[in-house]
């Protein structure tokens, strides 16, 4: 299995999801960015003045970067 997502950041093979969501105007928006595990570290909530009770953030490892397969 082939990792098909590179690095927002560096553009090497990512490892993991950043996801974040919240509330803008009317609606809601979803947002989502791989990291390689170097970048990662620094990736953390970039819409924190936005944040109210449907506001998300997570990271998520993607699956085919450890050798897995998502469902």
């Amino acid at each position: 299995m082939s990792n098909p997502f590179d690095c927002y950041e560096c553009g090497d093979e990512a490892e993991f999801w950043r996801f974040e969501t919240w509330t803008e105007g009317v609606g809601g928006v979803e947002y989502e960015e791989p990291f390689c595990g170097d970048c990662i570290k620094d990736a953390g909530p970039s819409q924190l003045d936005n944040a109210d009770i449907n506001y998300e953030f997570r990271i998520e490892p993607i699956a085919e970067a450890f050798g897995m397969r998502t469902l």
